[in-house]
């Protein structure tokens, strides 16, 4: 691979290509095995807001009214049930209201290890060991995900065609989607990508197909928000190649400028005359225009650039290249199919010391090459191969109005959480139960809260706990840390509500963001080509050095962080303290950054 380090051409290449953007149409949904009308009115139940409010009530209770309320068949898996041991008489206590019949399903049967399966026309209750048992496959369109020839990767070559990177995708997926249970790590959940069909076939639980394909389309929400932020100019423009002369792959070359012995003597370099003192150019001699097209070794420089002996010789100075160079900039527009270059096409060229830059379809290219070894036996002309090829899509400012993180599902009572916890409150609790606490703030800031009672019991922590605490003026989120902390306990958003639990269970209720870092990583305008096209690795590595360091996966902690490049993105799975953090730190990034610019 050719590579260049002076920065000049770095400079030039990143300015000259706008690439444009290669749009794809592509579904969310996973296209085989289609529900039957009876599985769709079962999928369709989960998303109906529903409430319950139970005190020591059997499980078999709670599964009947839920049934009658929805009007869908609802049945208990007892010999899974049995061997979990958990009966039908189990008793469950928990108020929740306006939330999704799937969360409130979430809820109450993650406290009993059990989860719930769509069946042909019926929802089965069983446990998570048996589900395991029971998965099911779906095969999701992902061509625009996998595709190498996307808007955040560097150029293909002159004719090749875009392959497929399975691997990032499947990295992403099982770090984030049921992480345990994929046969990777023991467990019995598969990832398989079909290169002809650009398609992923998952075989997973219910709950964990839900994930996938919620993971799919945050991902493609991220892209589309990046693409638009970044509006890129489509370099063609108006103008395109006549159909009936195929010119090739459109692109940049560098055609490099040297000095080699000619092989009969020639005359020295006499460099051009300032523009005042250039004599009157002549027209250039009338010529059959097919004539010249199809024999460009006639072309001569002289009808179009000012009078200048054009050849190498020994003598021939690098000074003398470079005035060179600018007199082809010049010329080569006015000899070489005029009407594609700008303004009126999308053809560039431009000097850089002794070489020229020139962005171009392939046919064109190879005229200009030729037309330069015949005035310089000893030039060269080269594809742009850099250490880190740029990618696709032209860098943007960095601007604190970039996009903005993106949960899995967009969820109205997740924004509705996360706006409460923003918002000022008031505590003054003396000695008073931690239940009690709770519901003063869930009626303060309208928003479910919700104890995690399993977690607290193993924590040591009691509802009963005395809370004795008096704020004023702080956020939300901050009095909760403050109370919490003492405990060692934290809160989590999930299942559409604000669950307080151990900060150990709350490691493996992990939160998936997707965080659009484009402008962050991409190699900016100017930069030497020995930076890479986009640097994640350098993003990452403040990341998890800065922000808590001990619970990152390298450190051993439940962390974890992947870049996701079709995107332009990072992936994370953390708390959701450390997801504050982190938004933190990027905006900080982004707000510096623009001040300086």
């Amino acid at each position: 691979m050719s590579r260049f380090a002076n920065p000049a051409l770095a400079l030039w290449c990143v300015y000259l290509i706008q690439w444009p953007i290669v749009g794809f149409a592509q579904s969310d949904t996973p296209v085989t095995p289609p529900p039957t009308d009876r599985e769709a009115k079962i999928l369709a139940a989960l998303g109906d807001v529903t409430e319950i409010d139970f005190a020591e009530q059997p499980l078999s209770d709670v599964v009947e009214y839920l049934k009658i309320r929805h009007e869908i068949e609802i049945q208990l898996d007892n010999r899974a049930l049995t061997d979990a041991g958990i009966g039908s008489d189990t008793p469950i206590t928990r108020t929740l209201k306006d939330i999704s019949l799937r969360s409130i399903l979430r809820l109450v049967l993650s406290e009993l290890d059990l989860t719930y399966l769509v069946g042909d026309g019926y929802l089965l209750i069983t446990s998570k060991t048996e589900a395991e048992n029971m998965l099911h496959f779906r095969v999701y369109p992902v061509a625009d995900l996998v595709t190498t020839g996307g808007n955040f990767r560097p150029a293909l070559e002159a004719g090749a065609k875009g392959d497929v990177d399975f691997k990032n995708l499947i990295d992403v997926l099982s770090m984030c989607v049921a992480p345990t249970t994929w046969g990777e790590v023991g467990g019995v959940g598969s990832l398989e990508g079909h290169r002809n069909s650009r398609t992923l076939t998952v075989s997973q639980t219910d709950e964990a197909q839900e994930e996938v394909a919620q993971m799919l389309a945050a991902l493609r929400r991220v892209r589309d928000k990046q693409l638009a932020a970044a509006k890129p100019v489509d370099p063609f423009g108006k103008w395109q190649p006549p159909a009936e002369e195929p010119m090739g792959a459109f692109g940049l070359r560098v055609h490099r400028l040297a000095a080699a012995p000619p092989k009969t003597a020639a005359k020295p370099i006499t460099p051009p005359l300032p523009s005042a003192q250039q004599p009157a150019q002549q027209p250039p001699p009338a010529a059959d225009k097919k004539d010249a097209d199809n024999d460009e070794k006639k072309v001569d420089l002289k009808d179009a650039a000012p009078p200048a002996t054009i050849a190498a010789s020994p003598e021939t100075t690098n000074r003398d290249l470079e005035n060179i160079a600018r007199e082809l900039a010049r010329a080569v527009p006015n000899l070489i199919d005029e009407e594609s270059w700008q303004p009126a096409g999308p053809g560039k060229i431009h000097a850089v010391g002794n070489t020229l830059l020139v962005w171009h379809h392939d046919e064109v290219q190879s005229r200009v090459a030729r037309l330069i070894e015949e005035i310089l036996p000893g030039g060269a002309s080269q594809s742009v191969a850099e250490y880190y090829p740029a990618v696709r899509l032209a860098p943007p400012a960095i601007r604190t109005a970039w996009p903005r993180e993106e949960d899995l599902s967009p969820n109205e009572k997740h924004a509705a959480i996360a706006r409460a916890l923003d918002q000022p409150t008031t505590l003054d609790f003396a000695e008073q139960p931690l239940s009690d606490v709770v519901d003063f703030l869930k009626k303060k800031h309208e928003i479910e809260i919700q104890l995690d009672n399993r977690a607290l019991t193993d924590a040591g922590v009691g509802t009963d706990t005395p809370i004795t605490c008096t704020l004023d003026g702080l956020a939300l989120k901050t009095v909760l840390k403050l109370i919490l902390n003492e405990f060692d306990l934290t809160y989590v958003i999930r299942n559409e509500v604000l669950m307080i639990t151990s900060k150990t269970e709350a490691e493996s209720m992990l939160v998936a963001k997707i965080y659009p870092v484009f402008d962050l990583v991409v190699r900016p305008v100017g930069a030497s080509p020995r930076t890479p096209g986009m640097d994640f690795q350098g993003l990452i590595k403040n990341i998890t050095g800065q922000i808590s360091p001990p619970t990152w996966g390298e450190a051993g902690g439940p962390g974890e962080i992947k870049e996701f490049i079709n995107a332009g993105a990072l992936v994370i799975a953390q708390t959701a303290e450390v997801h504050e953090e982190i938004a933190a730190y990027l905006q900080a990034l982004r707000q510096s950054a623009a001040t300086q610019n």
